[in-house]
């Protein structure tokens, strides 16, 4: 097993740039070989059809759906290739997938994307679904209780519900047993800051750490198992790989910043103190070793 320890050589922002310059544009090489964009399985919006999904505001696209709190832009690299949060629903080989931000609506033989407010009853019958799949959909969600119980519908009696949501606090890797108000506090208040914004502009709370007592509390499933995984923020690991992933992931976080100004703005934060707020986090994930990001993951099956 590789060390937890923190590399000792130099660390900083050097490379970040190039990881943002070059990673979308990787993975967007990748995936047009197989998806082209004139592909048949693509369906452009026309001019007509665009107001029904996303709106511009502040020369940023959002989605247009009046009833769902999802507060972020959907023209992030993430979204443009596709590889956004949602519900992902699978029937007898067949994969659907709704979102709050997919650009463009995809059918296929064997997969579709769809817009969706995940809070609105899901369009499949009782009974019918082999697995839900839900990942990072808590700046999605009102009412997480109400969306298992619409999922316990339409999963079929053992069926898997599997959640995957990031915890919106700063952490460091457990093995270190550091305390973040202490060496993150920069990172402390912009995560406090974003908390109280999506909680008076959207009525949206913390649910990862909550929701393994959620679905128990249901009691419409059962074998509830959770599991708590940890990605570096920036290249302090010693392993290789995760140094890899904790840059990319350290990038991946700096465009993630970026998309939530405008909530904090709506929040009420003047320009100043947005930028204030941004760059003590910032400076931090680009200084301090061992942080990690959370990811809280739970599966369970339909009684």
């Amino acid at each position: 097993m590789p060390s937890l320890t923190p590399d000792a050589r130099s660390y900083g922002s050097d490379g970040d740039e190039e990881t943002i310059a070059l990673l979308p544009r990787q993975i967007y090489t990748h995936t047009a070989s197989s998806v082209p964009d004139d592909s048949p399985l693509l369906a452009e919006l026309t001019s007509e059809e665009f107001p029904r999904y996303f709106s511009e505001r502040g020369g940023r696209l959002f989605h247009s759906h009046g009833s769902s709190p999802y507060p972020l832009p959907a023209d992030t690299p993430e979204q443009q290739l596709r590889t956004h949060s949602g519900l992902t629903f699978r029937r007898f080989g067949t994969i659907a997938r709704a979102s709050e931000t997919c650009p463009r609506p995809v059918h296929g033989d064997r997969e579709m994307f769809e817009v969706h407010d995940v809070n609105s009853p899901y369009r499949w019958r009782t009974g019918s679904i082999d697995l839900v799949h839900a990942r990072s959909v808590s700046m999605a969600v009102l009412d997480f209780s109400a969306i298992l119980r619409e999922v316990a519908r339409i999963l079929r009696p053992g069926g898997l519900f599997i959640s995957c949501e990031w915890g919106r606090y700063p952490a460091f890797h457990p093995s270190l047993a550091l305390e973040p108000t202490e060496h993150t506090p920069g990172a402390c208040q912009f995560f406090d800051t974003l908390t109280r914004a999506l909680d008076v502009c959207r009525g949206i709370q913390p649910i990862a750490g909550s929701i393994p007592g959620v679905i128990s509390g249901e009691g419409n499933f059962r074998d509830v198992t959770q599991r708590c995984y940890y990605m570096p923020i920036g290249p302090w690991h010693a392993d290789p790989e995760m140094k890899e992933l904790g840059r990319a992931y350290r990038a991946a976080l700096i465009r993630y910043v970026d998309s939530v100004k405008p909530l904090l703005a709506e929040a009420g934060l003047t320009h100043e103190q947005v930028g204030t707020l941004v760059h003590g986090y910032l400076h931090e994930l680009r200084t301090v070793r061992g942080m990690v990001s959370v990811l809280h993951t739970v599966h369970a099956r339909r009684v």
